[in-house]
């Protein structure tokens, strides 16, 4: 157990290193149906997210963000920059989420301050976004040094560690701009990109438990939150990975079978045979 994990429950630690330990096991991928289905998870990772960084943009509580939709999302992950007939505030939305999403895989990439500046800029509505690159500098070699005690071999770890990272920059900026940046937002946006640096799956979440979560500071309940969450998920994309269509339509052909059974029989059980019946010899 490391410093960043102290205060997660032995039972749900355990359950979360071996949700990752299985997914990470099915690497390299080699199968031409796996493969696809893990490009065909991260689209769908994308609009999900997306879809919800789009409502924490519009304001949670908002009509326009109960409004939105997964159909929504998936348009605007498609190209779309328009819908007909759905309000342009939350295409818009959801451009912004897209943009901000794509921006910020330059983080990994380049590991500078200013990357993650330039992911906040697609959140801020073409506000202005303003830090100090030498306190978030200051935050980054600050973590680097924690990873360094602690290694990068223990993703729940790295999981709380990049989300409190995340936070901390993601707050510095919000408070560093004059117009408003969706700091929950930035936040997933961030941690994100920190666990793909260190070589552990990603994760997801959605707008009120990203809300929750920042406003901690990424607090011990936060921490469980998250790791409960990352659990989920990894055994989700694991599963997804595996899934197989043929095997699937089988499945689902037994089972229709099996329920028209039921039925039939059902629908016949008033009916008694009469024991008076006289034998057919065939």
């Amino acid at each position: 157990m490391t410093q960043s994990t102290r205060t997660i429950p032995a039972i749900l630690l355990n359950q979360a290193h071996a949700a990752a330990a299985n997914l990470e096991a099915l690497w390299p991928l080699t199968d031409a149906q796996q493969l696809d289905n893990d490009v065909h998870f991260g689209d769908n990772m994308q609009v999900r997210q997306t879809f919800e960084i789009a409502k924490l943009l519009l304001g949670v509580d908002s009509d326009e963000a109960k409004d939105l939709t997964i159909a929504d999302a998936e348009y605007v992950f498609e190209g779309a920059e328009d819908i007909p007939g759905r309000n342009q505030v939350l295409v818009d939305a959801l451009l912004a989420a897209n943009d901000a999403f794509e921006q910020a895989h330059e983080i990994q990439e380049t590991g500078d301050a200013i990357a993650i500046v330039q992911a906040a800029a697609c959140l801020a509505n073409g506000g202005a976004v303003s830090a100090d690159l030498g306190a978030i500098e200051a935050l980054l070699a600050e973590d680097d040094a924690q990873a360094a005690a602690e290694g990068e071999d223990d993703d729940v770890a790295n999981l709380v560690r990049g989300f409190k990272l995340a936070a901390a920059i993601a707050k510095a900026i919000v408070d560093g701009s004059d117009d408003p940046v969706s700091g929950p937002a930035l936040m997933i946006l961030i941690a994100n990109e920190y666990l793909d640096s260190c070589d552990t799956p990603r994760t997801f979440a959605k707008a009120d438990q990203l809300i929750s979560v920042y406003n901690s500071g990424v607090d011990d309940a936060a921490a469980i939150s998250l790791v409960e969450t990352a659990a989920q998920h990894w055994q989700y994309r694991h599963d997804e990975i595996l899934w197989d269509k043929d095997e699937a339509k089988r499945l689902a052909k037994e089972e229709d079978e099996r329920k028209s059974k039921a039925a039939l029989a059902e629908k016949f059980a008033h009916i008694k045979d009469d024991p008076n019946k006289p034998e057919v010899e065939l």
